[in-house]
């Protein structure tokens, strides 16, 4: 506990420090810079919407492809039913 106390009288005892002119110029140059990437980031937004929307144009194209597939394949077995496969309505039995 007094090692804390001892830290912070130290720490009370020191001197201000004030930032020169020249820091000060240089961050509000870095400032500036920051503010003019700003429109970058803005693309940025436009690139996620049309990466979303290229998405969600394949997963729509996928899933009309896979449901025309579908009814393809339950056309093909409705035609192999009919042709191969004795049906219990023949007159034969």
């Amino acid at each position: 506990m007094k090692k804390e106390v001892n830290l912070f009288e130290q720490f009370e005892r020191l001197n201000s420090i004030e930032p020169s002119a020249e820091w000060n110029e240089r961050l509000l140059r870095r400032l500036d810079e920051k503010g003019s990437k700003k429109p970058v980031s803005g693309g940025r937004w436009v690139l996620y919407a049309i990466f979303l929307l290229l998405a969600i144009n394949l997963l729509t194209v996928s899933k009309s492809w896979l449901n025309e597939r579908s009814q393809q394949n339950a056309a093909n077995l409705r035609n192999i039913a009919s042709e191969y496969l004795i049906s219990s309505n023949s007159s034969k039995f």
